[in-house]
């Protein structure tokens, strides 16, 4: 008796050829969306969770009470909350200010227009961003010096993989409002996964930032820039 099943449900299919092509199509295209969302979903939700310290990394959000009774939440803080903040809680092992705004790179008298990156030299030790050259511990605490990624290596500097330690040394100028500054690449970073919220391939010392000397984001932010923090 089930053996005869197999047949029936051939014969129908063969019999209702437009509608088995329907619903074959329909079945097809129902499976290939659910697959999409469901990669798109947890692609999502994997963002940032390759950081080794990702359960106790925080972004700092000031909650904010407007007179309407509106809430916002200010995703930019002033440079002093970091001190401010490590001082207060003792939960609080170390703390890291980002800010970024779009520069001129000039190599070899050509510009470039890129987004430019300023941390606290912290930055290495609270996240998992690899040097593939260079000391994390040290690579950000010259106000001079300046962290690259792999493929800005590769398109400014001509060096694959392999051959980083060579690009240590070498020099490259940000121009600012008429003026040039020169850094000194003190690091490659190992490229940036896609599911990272902070993309970055030019990083200098926040130090820049608070000295006034290449002052990126504050004519757009008012001088402040975002602040993570790392729990004990």
């Amino acid at each position: 008796m089930l053996a005869n099943y197999p047949k029936i449900a051939g014969r129908n299919l063969v019999k209702h050829r437009v509608y088995t092509l329907i619903n074959i199509f329909g079945l097809a295209i129902g499976i290939a969306c659910c697959i999409l969302i469901y990669l798109f979903v947890k692609h999502e939700w994997s963002y940032d969770g390759f950081h080794e310290k990702s359960d106790r990394i925080y972004r700092v959000l000031i909650h904010e009470r407007a007179p309407d009774g509106s809430i916002g939440f200010r995703v930019l803080q002033l440079p002093s909350l970091a001190d401010a903040m490590t001082q207060a809680f003792p939960g609080i092992r170390q703390a890291t200010r980002i800010v970024r705004g779009r520069v001129t790179i000039i190599h070899e008298n050509e510009p470039f227009y890129e987004t430019l990156f300023e941390a606290d030299s912290s930055l290495f030790r609270m996240f998992t961003f690899p040097l593939v050259a260079g000391d994390p511990m040290t690579a950000l605490h010259d106000p001079g010096s300046m962290v690259i990624s792999e493929d800005i290596a590769q398109k400014y500097l001509g060096i694959t993989q392999g051959g980083y330690q060579k690009t240590l040394g070498q020099r490259l100028s940000i121009k600012r409002n008429n003026t040039e500054y020169l850094f000194t690449i003190s690091g490659i970073m190992q490229n940036i996964p896609d599911n990272s919220s902070l993309q970055m391939d030019f990083v200098i010392s926040f130090e820049n930032f608070e000295n006034g000397k290449l002052r990126i984001g504050s004519n757009d932010w008012g001088s402040k820039n975002s602040l993570y923090i790392e729990l004990m």
